[in-house]
């Protein structure tokens, strides 16, 4: 039980300067495992990043699209969209 309390106290007496020297070492750490990665995953991640940049961009001039040329207002042009994708995400689900 002592030896608990003696280690909460060391926590609390730690200084401002210490956790964020203690933070930035961590996020260095972790920076350099992003790095040194396999080739492998880095493709896989690169491949889903533009992925989700394609589908954002495509939902994006979409539902433009549909309040500039159809005549939807940007509301119903974003529930038009999130609908069809909802129903999209429902189908493949099943």
């Amino acid at each position: 039980m002592e030896e608990k309390s003696n280690q909460s106290d060391v926590e609390k007496s730690k200084i401002f300067g210490e956790v964020l020297k203690d933070s930035f070492e961590e996020l260095r750490e972790t920076f350099r495992a992003f790095f040194k990665a396999p080739k492998a995953l880095w493709g896989i991640n690169v491949s889903y990043v533009l992925e989700g940049l394609v589908y954002f961009g495509i939902l994006t001039i979409l539902r433009k699209y549909s309040s500039e040329n159809v005549g939807l207002t940007d509301s119903r042009a974003r529930l038009v969209l999130t609908k069809k994708w909802m129903m999209k995400g429902f189908k493949t689900k099943a």
